[in-house]
């Protein structure tokens, strides 16, 4: 009886501390999540840019509508083109920033996926509204938990050569999820909302490969549905379910998945054209923001100006470097270096590519390419990993024919990459004979990942953690001397 108790402790305990984590980030270091409880308050969350948007899209839905529940300024309706920045200033017209706005409604152009799974319910069960720092929070730990589900059942059948707690510990921390939970908006929410889709599919699939079903199946196309309503780009994805689903063994199963995904999407087909009109507009192309988006390409690969912004897109999500400071919290996330001629024209955000802040995935990504090229066929769960990773790729790429980078959009993929090289870099090791020191080197290389994921949390996006907790900014600092201005 020892043995289960003390495997299962090897699980529970980083579980519990990366979901406190998660608490004291997403709670602006607080432990305090303030419930919304009435339109008065999220209306007061306006003050913030980003904030209060959920809620009003949710009190839209309960009365009966697809857009949010807002009262449309006089003199922004009746403006020829709202989307031009001119006009609005010229007329003193000021539309909610960053809303799709179209025929006398505002919309969100982010996934509605979060209303139904958090704030309806969150709704029912306590008279009000998550923060976004809550909702945040639920969907980080979602996708933690999925993460350490897929780990847990690729493993189960062998015995982990890096301690389980450094995994787990890596795919909770070892990330940019800590540095974008801190002063959460709406645009975390969405992020972290894909993320924690993404990573159950991932799981799904592997429990597929494992287990080939028809109701795993079902269930993988499911996931992937939502993972691609929560984040359209996410779509890529399919890719990698349809090499799944076409295994010899298991093509006969293929209905079983498309029934939920093209359920999924024909909804959100639906959606957009009951909205813009149009089934592939998502709400781009009127929103209200510093250009008119009505003419705008927001990802594309047609001319060498976009295809020169690709490749260095690619360069800054993967080798984009994170700073070493000396003074607390001794890390800094740069602001991206892209192109002005070929990028939003916003001053750029933070980031850090993620083969500079998890180098596990380039080491798994390796992993990858060198099993995939054995005369030996790999295993189940060594298959979904790979398939997984490939997947990651995808989306990596997929976004980086876009023009913005920030870092909640590396959320997109990276932690896929992270679960994925767990398993092949176990895989890996599994293969080999002496193997101590590359033991050794893997989780040097995952405290680094950790240690670089908890010092960002401490900064926060512009330095939100000290603006949002100047006194637990100064108490951790204290110590370590003079604090970071």
């Amino acid at each position: 009886m020892r043995l289960p108790r003390r495997v299962d402790l090897a699980y529970a305990i980083p579980i519990a501390i990366v979901l406190l984590v998660y608490a004291f980030f997403g709670s602006d270091g607080t432990f305090e999540f303030r419930r919304v409880s009435g339109r008065a308050e999220y209306d007061n969350e306006r003050g913030y840019f980003g904030r209060g948007y959920y809620p009003s899209l949710t009190e839209g839905f309960l009365h009966g509508q697809l857009s949010m529940y807002e009262k449309i300024p006089p003199r922004l309706a009746a403006l020829a083109d709202p989307w031009a920045p001119g006009e609005r200033y010229r007329a003193d017209a000021r539309g909610l920033w960053d809303t799709s706005y179209l025929n006398g409604r505002y919309y969100m152009y982010w996934t509605a996926l979060p209303v139904f799974l958090l704030y309806i319910p969150f709704r029912f069960l306590a008279h009000g509204y998550p923060s976004e720092g809550f909702a945040s929070a639920f969907f980080a730990a979602w996708a933690f938990i999925a993460a350490v589900m897929f780990v847990r059942r690729a493993l189960s059948d062998r015995k982990s050569i890096v301690p389980i707690p450094v995994w787990i510990l890596l795919l909770g921390v070892g990330n940019f999820i800590p540095f974008v939970l801190v002063f959460a908006r709406t645009y975390e929410v969405a992020n972290l909302a894909g993320t924690a889709m993404g990573a159950t599919w991932a799981w799904a699939l592997l429990r597929f490969l494992q287990s080939p079903a028809r109701r795993h199946a079902f269930w993988m196309g499911l996931w992937l549905g939502l993972a691609i309503a929560a984040r359209p780009n996410l779509g890529v994805l399919v890719v990698p379910a349809a090499l799944a689903l076409l295994a010899r063994p298991v093509r006969r199963m293929a209905v079983a998945a498309m029934i939920p995904l093209a359920t999924i999407c024909a909804l959100l087909l639906a959606y957009n054209a009951a909205r813009f009109g149009n089934p592939f507009e998502f709400g781009t192309k009127y929103q209200i923001t510093i250009l008119s988006m009505q003419n705008q390409k927001v990802c594309s690969l047609c001319t060498p100006r976009e295809l020169a912004r690709f490749a260095n897109n690619v360069v800054q999500y993967l080798a984009a470097p994170v700073g070493v400071w000396s003074q607390f919290p001794f890390a800094v996330a740069y602001r991206a270096q892209l192109d002005p001629a070929t990028m939003f024209p916003a001053e750029t955000e933070q980031t850090a590519g993620v083969g500079a802040m998890i180098p596990l995935t380039m080491i798994g990504t390796l992993a990858a390419l060198m099993l995939a090229g054995l005369r030996d066929k790999a295993d189940a769960t060594t298959r979904a990993a790979m398939l997984v990773m490939g997947g990651a790729w995808l989306v990596m790429l997929g976004l980086a024919a876009c023009w913005f980078i920030v870092a909640r959009y590396t959320l997109d993929f990276a932690l896929l990459m992270t679960m994925a090289a767990v398993v092949l870099i176990e895989s890996s090791l599994a293969r080999l004979g002496r193997r101590a020191l590359l033991t050794a080197v893997v989780i040097l290389l995952a405290c680094y990942s950790m240690f670089f994921g908890l010092a960002l949390g401490f900064e926060g996006k512009d330095g939100a953690f000290r603006k949002q907790n100047p006194k637990v900014y100064q108490w951790m600092a204290k110590p370590f001397g003079t604090p970071r201005e």
